[in-house]
């Protein structure tokens, strides 16, 4: 008798255990994709940054305001380009990249 409770006890634990690592698992993929959102969100704006130094500094070449945002969106556009490289190298796929040793 008191073994089957034990049994019973220990299955609902891993039921218990199971249903956390669900929730976890899902909440991840929320996460997931919320960052992916942030992400786009910020390639749009180093895009807008980019957009708009080109159309000014093409209008009027030496405003130096239209230089400043052309350097924005590049600077912006490498770093956000060489964090996720180098999320992808240390994380996702370790050793496949040499640049990451």
């Amino acid at each position: 008798m008191a073994r089957e409770s034990l049994q019973q006890l220990s299955s609902t634990a891993a039921t218990k255990a199971d249903g956390r690592n669900l929730q976890h698992g899902r909440l991840v993929g929320w996460l997931a994709w919320l960052r992916c959102a942030i992400c786009l969100a910020l390639a749009g704006l180093a895009i807008a940054f980019s957009l708009v130094g080109a159309v000014i500094a093409h209008r009027r070449p030496r405003h130096r305001l239209g230089w400043i945002f052309c350097t924005v969106g590049l600077s912006h556009g490498l770093v956000t380009f060489t964090s996720e490289y180098a999320l992808y190298a240390l994380w996702t796929a370790p050793g496949v990249s040499s640049a990451s040793n």
